[in-house]
C-alpha cells in the first residue's frame, strides 16, 4: 500500500483521469478492432475482385466459345456501312 497522503484536489484529478482512462480505453480499442476488421475485409474483397479480373482478362474466352457457337455466330468483319 502507498502511504503517501494526497490532497483532495490531487485525489479528485487522479480519480477522474483513472475513470476516463478505464472507460475510454475499451471503447477506443473496440472501435480500432472493428474498423481494422472492416478494412481487412474490404482489402480481401478488392484483392479477390482484382484476381478475378486478371484471370478473366487472360483467359482465352473466344477460343473456347467459337467451336461451341459455330462459325456463323461471329462475323469475320463488320458489315459495310451505307453512305
Amino acid at each position: 500500500m502507498d502511504s503517501h497522503r494526497y490532497g483532495t484536489d490531487q485525489q479528485l484529478v487522479g480519480t477522474l483521469m483513472f475513470t476516463a482512462f478505464c472507460f475510454l480505453l475499451p471503447t477506443v480499442l473496440v472501435y480500432y478492432v472493428y474498423f481494422s476488421v472492416i478494412r481487412l475485409l474490404l482489402l480481401i474483397v478488392y484483392t479477390l475482385c482484382n484476381i478475378f479480373l486478371v484471370t478473366v482478362n487472360h483467359f482465352p474466352i473466344y477460343s473456347f466459345f467459337y467451336p461451341i457457337t459455330g462459325t456463323g455466330s461471329f462475323p469475320p468483319h463488320p458489315p459495310p456501312q451505307q453512305i
